[in-house]
């Protein structure tokens, strides 16, 4: 029983330091609000604009879109595939970027609903693979087939390969 109204006077002080935080500052005399919320006198500094970290790459895309396998489980960043497909790419002089849109887990019936997210921006090249998770849980091949189907009508319709 001792432990459990030391417990409570624990939350109810964390909490009065909580609200106590949220108060006015003392030296704003209260009803000194303009009618857009900002105190009169307040320092109002402007958000800085975001800036990218790095140059935003413009090279054609090469969409990898699968599961697991895709998506490199089990490996490290530099053992999966798409990163071993980059460094191909790269030394065969292609000016392509390659992104890993694996899923691990994911079945082509996922792959239907995130397709379009995949497609994308400058998508020149979609390496589909998807099918085993399908065949692990039994989904009959004529609705792979379909989903399938789905995806790749989808990328030509984008003029995607």
């Amino acid at each position: 029983m001792m432990l459990r109204s030391k417990f409570f006077l624990l939350i109810l002080w964390a909490g009065a330091v909580s609200i106590g935080g949220c108060q006015m500052n003392a030296a704003t005399p209260a009803g000194n609000d303009t009618d857009n919320g900002v105190e009169q006198g307040a320092v109002i500094t402007p958000r800085p604009k975001a800036t990218p970290a790095v140059a935003r790459d413009a090279r054609p895309l090469i969409v990898a879109f699968g599961d697991s396998l895709t998506a490199g489980y089990g490996l490290s960043a530099a053992q999966a595939y798409t990163t071993l497909l980059q460094q191909k790419v790269d030394a065969a002089g292609l000016s392509y970027r390659v992104v890993n849109a694996g899923v691990s887990g994911d079945t082509s019936a996922g792959g239907v609903r995130r397709i379009a997210w995949a497609l994308e921006g400058n998508v020149k090249v979609l390496i589909l693979e998807l099918g085993g998770n399908d065949a692990l849980r039994g989904l009959p091949v004529s609705e792979l087939r379909k989903n399938l189907t789905q995806m790749i009508e989808a990328a030509q319709k984008r003029g995607v390969t």
